[in-house]
C-alpha cells in the first residue's frame, strides 16, 4: 500500500519513507498542519514528523483491513 501527502513548506521534495502508516493517521496529521486541537479519541497519530524528516522511526506498527471483518494485515518495522 502506498500513501503519498506533499505539505508546502513542511516535506522536502521527493522525499520517501517505509515507516508504515495508516489511513487513521490521516485525520491526526491534517489537524496538525492546520494548527487545529489534537482530539484524544483519535486512534491515528500524527504523521509530521515523519513529513518533516523521512528518517523519524515511528515506534509502532499500522493494522490494515479489507473487507471489513475478513482480512487484516500487520505492517510493522519487521
Amino acid at each position: 500500500m502506498f500513501m503519498a501527502i506533499s505539505a508546502p513548506g513542511v516535506t522536502k521534495p521527493g522525499s520517501e519513507t517505509t515507516q508504515p502508516t495508516s489511513l487513521l493517521d490521516l485525520f491526526p496529521t491534517l489537524l496538525e498542519l492546520s494548527r487545529l486541537p489534537r482530539r484524544p479519541e483519535l486512534e491515528g497519530v500524527s504523521l509530521v514528523p515523519l513529513l518533516r524528516d523521512p528518517d523519524f522511526r515511528l515506534e509502532r506498527s499500522a493494522v490494515v483491513t479489507s473487507h471489513y471483518g475478513v482480512n487484516f494485515a500487520v505492517r510493522s518495522h519487521r
